[in-house]
């Protein structure tokens, strides 16, 4: 696997490709349970972008 072995395993599984996203914020405006979450989704993915596994997965 590349430098961001996690980036590449999420794309796999998902089948999306997370590189597209430039943090405008619109996936959590629309979310109806962000309130409930610790993490907003475009915090999500940002930290998929940056190998953050553990922080992700826990």
């Amino acid at each position: 696997m590349g430098k961001n072995s996690f980036l590449e395993e999420v794309s796999s599984r998902s089948g999306q490709s997370f590189n597209g996203c430039y943090q405008c914020l619109s996936c959590g405006g629309g979310c109806p349970v962000v309130e409930a979450m610790d993490y907003n989704p475009n915090q999500i993915i940002r930290m998929v972008q940056r190998g953050m596994r553990q922080e992700v997965l826990s």
